[in-house]
């Protein structure tokens, strides 16, 4: 049946049913009978009473669901590779970086291996390099120099005799112009003058190399010589990094801390690249619940409540966290998510939860026991109990004789009649000795938690009567032989969705006369019981 989430309120011994605003009703007993202490001066009825309370009343949507991970994560290899070792059976608790499997790829291993030697010969070269310059290089150096400037004085000596021995030979024999080929390659020629002045260019040539290389011994290496194998150890290092990171991926870790869900692989079996081999679910845990479309409205995000795992008696504070926009077509219901300030090591996925939502509350709550309400007419009232010494004779005999004439049928004549009779006489008396005059007044009770109602129509601190009320009438006299203590709060919870009992009905009961006392069984529950008030007094 769907709807409104029914309020289960008791009363008394019995179970009152509020839905849409019906009337409460006494159903399955009524509050223990009253001790009349009859004597000469009249009747006055011994009742329990308590002091209506000003507290707080909570109400509370009662849900249940199941508890489920807040995150479920299947895990993959990134290589292919045969299964090694498998570290984790299914409900085992992990860490974060935990291994949970690992594989063995003879291929990656090889290339880590190469790529490992690449980075070493890389950086071997450019450490060579940044090795400063010793002694002996440097005099080696500074020898090729010396020995390159030796060659070009040398060098240039023969080019001076050789272009003194052309003028020479030119002087000696100036009118000769028809020179045959061998005297033009003779001594003092201009041929030797060209050859020497070639060698001098060479021997140049060589002292500029040997100057520059003895420079570069004596300094340290430049950035632009070092550039070059700078880059080579990057590329090499990067390539390993590559292969490392295929290497890491045959150790299939934890990425969060968790319960491993299930296991799908086996030792020994070859799994390809991106094959699930596990399930991982997250540490953080919440609550799935339904909730009719009735009673989602009472609820917001962040709303508190508590949970408690089904049979378990441990309770955990939670919070609302999500609701769902979209219904479930079949139950047609959403769901709301409960997410506990804690996750307790008895807390597991999969267990049947209960969690109670507050949905209200209200301060300065007027609160009486809810033994104190009785339906008369399918109003529900109170007995309230005026202050120690205001009964009047004239006003006890007067209410009596007006209020309750239907007490007085020709079936309970006799002795009752009579005491009835003592009791007109003997008001003033009753009063006299502690009796306490008791009125009725209508209350609209609201939430419950079967022991302690909050009434409206009452004020904090009222007298009401909470046991002993079975007989009573309006203007009655009692005497308060005990007083019950009050709770300084209440929490009435309901069953999301569910209705709990049928509704309430008046067919096939007598309805009380105003003023008639209630005996065991006098509710409207369809002819569950009979109304016996006025069988009292």
């Amino acid at each position: 049946m769907r709807g409104r989430a029914t309020k289960v309120l008791a009363i008394g011994s019995g179970v009152a049913l509020a839905a849409a605003g019906t009337a409460f009703a006494v159903t399955g007993g009524s509050p223990p009978k009253g001790t009349r202490h009859e004597g000469k001066d009249g009747v006055v009825t011994a009742v329990e009473v308590a002091r209506a309370t000003a507290g707080t009343a909570i109400s509370a949507l009662s849900l249940s669901g199941a508890v489920a991970a807040t995150s479920s994560l299947p895990l993959a290899p990134g290589v292919a590779g045969r299964v090694a070792a498998i570290d984790v059976v299914a409900g085992q608790s992990v860490r974060a970086g935990q291994v949970l499997v690992s594989l063995a790829n003879p291929v990656l291993q090889a290339q880590l291996a190469e790529a490992r030697a690449a980075v070493a010969t890389a950086q071997a070269k450019l450490a060579a390099a940044e090795v400063p310059p010793t002694a002996q290089a440097l005099a080696v150096a500074q020898d090729g120099v010396a020995k390159a400037q030796a060659s070009l004085a040398a060098a240039e000596e023969a080019y001076q005799q050789a272009v003194l021995a052309a003028r020479q030979a030119h002087q000696a024999s100036p009118a000769q112009s028809g020179t045959t080929t061998t005297q033009a390659k003779s001594p003092g020629s201009g041929t030797d003058v060209s050859a020497a002045g070639a060698a001098v260019a060479s021997a140049q040539a060589a002292l500029n190399l040997a100057e520059a290389e003895a420079a570069a011994a004596s300094a340290p290496p430049s950035a632009a010589t070092l550039q070059p194998l700078v880059s080579a150890v990057t590329q090499a290092q990067a390539a390993e990094a590559v292969v490392e990171a295929n290497v890491a991926e045959e150790s299939l870790r934890a990425p969060f801390a968790g319960t491993v869900a299930s296991v799908t692989a086996t030792v020994g079996e070859v799994v390809g690249a991106g094959t699930t081999v596990l399930t991982l679910d997250g540490a953080a845990l919440s609550v799935q619940a339904p909730v009719s479309q009735a009673d989602l409205p009472l609820l917001r995000t962040g709303d508190p409540a508590t949970l408690s795992i089904l049979g378990g008696g441990t309770t955990l504070p939670a919070r609302v966290t999500a609701l769902s926009p979209v219904a479930d077509p079949s139950a047609l219901t959403f769901e709301v998510t409960l997410t506990p300030t804690s996750n307790p090591p008895w807390l597991h996925p999969g267990e049947a939860a209960v969690v109670s939502v507050v949905t209200a509350r209200a301060a300065n709550a007027v609160l009486v026991p809810a033994s104190a309400i009785v339906t008369i007419n399918g109003t529900p009232q109170v007995f309230v109990v005026g202050p120690p010494g205001t009964a009047k004779a004239g006003a006890a005999s007067a209410t009596a004789s007006t209020t309750r004439p239907h007490r007085h049928t020709h079936k309970h004549k006799g002795a009752k009649h009579k005491a009835r009779k003592a009791r007109k006489g003997g008001a003033a008396g009753s009063a006299a000795r502690g009796g306490r005059t008791i009125t009725l007044v209508s209350v609209r009770p609201s939430i419950s938690d079967g022991t302690t109602t909050e009434v409206s129509g009452l004020a904090p601190g009222t007298t009401v009567v909470v046991s002993g009320q079975t007989y009573l009438g309006p203007g009655d006299l009692v005497r308060v032989s005990g007083t019950v203590a009050v709770p300084s709060s209440v929490t009435g919870s309901s069953v999301g969705g569910l209705l709990t009992a049928p509704s309430p009905t008046t067919s096939g009961a007598k309805a009380a006369a105003p003023g008639a006392g209630l005996g065991a069984g006098s509710a409207a529950t369809g002819g569950a019981g009979k109304a016996k008030g006025g069988k009292g007094a």
